[in-house]
């Protein structure tokens, strides 16, 4: 694994990772390393108040467009809100 530095620094720091990388986020779980991704950051974008709800809500979209890998269930979640 490429990233098995960025675990061990973590494990050593009791840090969170930020990945959307599958393999990465399941062996971090497994060894019980918190983990986060994008909508994470997305989330406390908005709740720090970082953009307005309306740009936010611009960039979720753009977001959903380019990037049809992420789950579409999290991106609906979000625009109902």
């Amino acid at each position: 694994m490429s990233d098995y530095s960025l675990v061990i620094k973590a494990t050593k720091d009791n840090g969170v990772i930020l990945s959307g990388d599958k393999r990465l986020r399941n062996f971090s779980k497994e060894q019980n390393i918190e983990v986060k991704g994008i909508f994470y950051i997305l989330d406390k974008i908005l709740e720090n108040e970082l953009l307005s709800k309306k740009a936010w809500i611009e960039k979720l979209k753009s977001l959903q467009e380019i990037n049809s890998r992420l789950p579409q269930s999290e991106f609906k979640k979000r625009l109902e809100q």
